[in-house]
C-alpha cells in the first residue's frame, strides 16, 4: 500500500533542500492521486445505488457539484472517470470493471487524471470483436507504461496497439455532398431595364462562362464589310438572350406550352441579299430583311 499520510510541512520551507522539496512534491502528488481514486470508489457506489434515493439528487454528479461547490461539468467528468475503474452492481450481481489494470495503478497513486482519461479513450476505440484476453493485454501495457510515462508516450503506444488490434480501422463514412451555392438576383429598374447579379458555385460558374463565351464570340465580317463592334459585356448580354431563346424553345418547360410561337416570313432572295426592301407581318407592321427587330417599327 502506498503511503498516504500528508507530510508535515517545515515551518520555514525556504530552508528545505532541493531533495526535500522534490520528495514533498512527489509524495503529495501520490497522496492526491490515491485520494482521487478513493473518491472515485465512493462516487461509483453512490451512482450505482442511486443518488436520488440517497440524497434526493438526480445523479451523483449533481450531488457532487453542490457538495464540492464545483461546476456540473467538472463533477460529471469525475464521475465518468470513476465508473470504468470500479465494480458496480449489475443485473446478475456485481458487474465487471471496465479497466481493472488502470484501476490498480490509480489505487497506487501512479496515475493522474490525464493518464486515466487517455487510457479509457484508447480502450473505448478497441473494436468489440477483439478477444477479451487481447483487450486485457493492451490495457495492461498502457497501465504499466503510464506509471512512468507521460500522455504523449501513452498516446503513441495506444495508436500502435489500435493499429495492431484493428489494422483496417473504422469503416470510412462517405461524407454528405455539400449543396452547391447558387444565388441569382433579378431586379427591374425604373427605366424598364433589368439588373442581373448573383453568385455561382465553381462548377456552375465555369459552365456559365463557357456558354456565354461560346455564344458571345465576335461575329465574322459579313459580305457588306460590317464588323462586330460590340463590347464583351454586350456580346455576353446577347449570348444570354440567345441561351434563353434556346431554353424556352425546348419542350417540357415548366409554366409554358413547351414551344415558342413561330412566325414565317416570306421575302425574295434579292431583297434578302441586298437588304433592300420590306416585308409585312399581319397585325404588326413592316420589317426590313437586313435587321429584323422586335417589335418592328410600323410604316
Amino acid at each position: 500500500m502506498p503511503e498516504t499520510t500528508i507530510p508535515e510541512l517545515p515551518q520555514e520551507l525556504w530552508r528545505a533542500g532541493k531533495l526535500e522539496l522534490a520528495h514533498g512534491v512527489t509524495h503529495l502528488l501520490q497522496v492526491m492521486r490515491v485520494a482521487s481514486a478513493g473518491l472515485g470508489k465512493y462516487l461509483s457506489e453512490i451512482e450505482s445505488r442511486g443518488a436520488e434515493d440517497l440524497f434526493g439528487y438526480g445523479s451523483a454528479a449533481s450531488w457532487l457539484a453542490d457538495v464540492a461547490r464545483i461546476s456540473r461539468g467538472d463533477a460529471q467528468d469525475m464521475v465518468n472517470r470513476a465508473l470504468p475503474l470500479n465494480r458496480t452492481p449489475g443485473v446478475g450481481g456485481e458487474g465487471a470493471v471496465f479497466a481493472p489494470a488502470t484501476a490498480a495503478a490509480a489505487d497506487d497513486g501512479a496515475l493522474g487524471e490525464q493518464h486515466i482519461d487517455l487510457i479509457l479513450e484508447i480502450l473505448r476505440k478497441i473494436p468489440s470483436d477483439v478477444p477479451a484476453e487481447e483487450r486485457a493485454g493492451a490495457e495492461k501495457i498502457l497501465a504499466d507504461l503510464a506509471r512512468d510515462a507521460g500522455p504523449k508516450e501513452i498516446a503513441e503506444a495506444g495508436a500502435d496497439l489500435l493499429a495492431h488490434l484493428d489494422p483496417d480501422g473504422n469503416e470510412p463514412k462517405d461524407p454528405e455532398p455539400t449543396p452547391p451555392r447558387r444565388e441569382v438576383f433579378v431586379e427591374r429598374r425604373k427605366d424598364g431595364f433589368w439588373k442581373l447579379s448573383g453568385l455561382l458555385d465553381p462548377e456552375t460558374g465555369a459552365r456559365t462562362a463557357a456558354a456565354l463565351d461560346a455564344y458571345g464570340a465576335k461575329r465574322p465580317i459579313d459580305e457588306f464589310g460590317q464588323a462586330d463592334h460590340r463590347t464583351m459585356p454586350q456580346r455576353r448580354g446577347d449570348a444570354w438572350a440567345d441561351l434563353l431563346d434556346l431554353a424556352i424553345a425546348c419542350p417540357d418547360q415548366p409554366g409554358t406550352s413547351g414551344y415558342r410561337t413561330l412566325v414565317h416570313v416570306t421575302v425574295g432572295l434579292d431583297a434578302l441579299k441586298t437588304g433592300v426592301g420590306k416585308a409585312c407581318l399581319d397585325f404588326v407592321g413592316r420589317i426590313t430583311p437586313a435587321k429584323p427587330v422586335w417589335p418592328p417599327a410600323t410604316a
